[in-house]
């Protein structure tokens, strides 16, 4: 007997992952079945199987190895493929520098061992195997070696600021008060130009002081100040001067802060009343002082003398008087009328105040009152007269005009009549407004009287308020 078999002979699927190859470690490298076949050759593979197990149609390789992948077709013929991986030595950069400080305006210089394809600096724009960097940052370096693999290193900045020595540019010294400088950096080194290594110097003598300050961070800063002497302040107490006795000078510094007088004194005037030499010393509050000195002398009161005590004065009868002083010693005389003559005449009642001033307006004074007084006018007829020619009471008058100022009792009479009779009754005489004066003739014809006795009347008013009427009988003997 015999049998026939027909019998197909199926290619193989075609599998092909490539040569052996090496690969950069970080880079991912992906293995194909189809790498480096004609896609018209290539059948669709019903069963794809990694050596993992995977059944993926491509496969990621991340490490060194061995990798395996079976193919099974729709005929279920199958073939494998095999290829080894292996790894380049990772690139490894170092920076020179990796975390540090530095302090503020200073810089770093982070750099890398040469020899590499590619650098590239994160946060600084170098694209060498170094780079300069200034402030506080993360500082990341990318490199890339000859077989393209990638390498990283990272160092930290930190830039820390500077002390603050700040001492002032410029301080003034003065006597007074005690000067220091005082850094106002804590807890650091101090070394000063003096040689002290305190945070406080005190300063005794103008000129430059510096300071160097060294911190907790070793970050160091300087400052330097100029001491310079204070101005003394300007004081001016005016002059020397004389005051008056008895007065009071004020003196001024005119000076808000500190003022001693005479060495003790603090009040902010100082009053003057006696011979002496003032001193006045102000401070201020930086202790800058200022001083002046005043030589005051004292001079006595001039003596004034108004001669006259006390003066009646008939204003009513227009009246007028002298008042003078004594000697006066060639000063300056003023009165209240403001004449400024030894000497006034006054009609008017009233208090006069004389002053007498010497060279330093010391001024003496001195007073006197002129009150209103009028004197009654008290007129009195002779009882006799002898008008015979020999000038020797010749006419019939008031007594009175023999010692008394005609001029003051026709001032002093407001209203005055008078009338002579003869024994008849008859008027021989009469006037009005005019003091009494009969000659012994009639008035009206101008003939010489006999001898005889006449009656008179005289009626007058003064200017003190008096109203006086008198009569009488007067002898005419020729």
């Amino acid at each position: 007997g015999y049998d026939t078999i027909s019998l197909s002979i199926n290619q193989l699927p075609v599998v092909d992952l490539g040569n052996d190859t090496i690969i950069c470690r970080e880079n991912n490298f992906m293995l194909n079945p189809a790498t480096g076949i004609n896609s018209s050759s290539w059948n669709a593979p019903v069963v794809i199987t990694w050596q993992n197990g995977s059944n993926n149609s491509t496969y990621n390789v991340v490490k060194q190895g061995v990798y395996t992948v079976i193919i099974k077709d729709v005929f279920n013929c199958v073939n494998y493929d095999t290829v080894v991986v292996d790894t380049f030595v990772s690139p490894i950069p170092l920076i020179n520098i990796q975390d540090t400080a530095i302090c503020s305006g200073d810089s770093v210089a982070l750099s890398i061992a040469p020899g590499y394809s590619f650098y590239a600096w994160t946060n600084s724009g170098s694209f060498t195997n170094s780079t300069t960097v200034y402030s506080t940052n993360e500082y990341i370096v990318r490199v890339f070696d000859i077989n393209g693999c990638k390498g990283t290193d990272t160092s930290k900045v930190l830039v820390n600021n500077l002390p603050n020595p700040e001492i002032g540019d410029s301080v003034r010294f003065c006597e007074f008060k005690d000067l220091y400088l005082k850094v106002p950096e804590n807890h650091a080194q101090y070394t000063w130009s003096t040689g002290n290594t305190g945070q406080i110097e005190q300063v005794f003598s103008a000129g430059i002081y510096w300071v160097s300050v060294t911190d907790t961070n070793n970050c160091s800063n300087l400052d330097t100040a100029y001491v310079y002497n204070g101005d003394k302040i300007p004081v001016n107490l005016g002059n020397d001067t004389t005051i008056c006795n008895g007065t009071t000078l004020v003196l001024d510094a005119s000076y808000i802060n500190t003022e001693i007088w005479q060495s003790t004194d603090t009040a902010q005037v100082y009053n003057v009343s006696i011979a002496d030499t003032f001193d006045v010393l102000v401070i201020d509050d930086d202790g800058c002082y200022g001083r002046d000195t005043i030589v005051v002398e004292v001079s006595q009161i001039p003596v004034v003398q108004i001669v006259q005590d006390s003066l009646p004065l008939c204003e009513l009868a227009f009246e007028d008087k002298d008042i003078s002083i004594l000697n006066n010693e060639g000063m300056d005389i003023i009165w209240s009328t403001g004449e400024t003559t030894d000497t006034i005449n006054v009609i008017e009642t009233n208090t006069y105040i004389v002053t007498k001033k010497n060279i330093y307006e010391c001024a003496g004074k001195d007073t006197v009152e002129v009150y209103e007084y009028c004197r009654p006018v008290e007129l009195t007829m002779p009882n006799i007269f002898t008008p015979n020619g020999d000038e020797h009471n010749q006419n019939f008058i008031p007594m009175e005009t023999v010692w008394e100022s005609i001029d003051y009792l026709m001032t002093h009479i407001s209203e005055i009549s008078f009338v002579v009779y003869n024994r008849w009754g008859t008027v021989v005489y009469s006037s009005k407004g005019v003091l009494p004066l009969w000659d012994g003739r009639e008035q009206t014809n101008g003939k010489e009287s006999s001898s005889g006795t006449y009656y008179w009347q005289l009626k007058y008013s003064d200017v003190s308020g008096g109203n006086y009427s008198e009569n009488g009988f007067v002898e005419l003997v020729r």
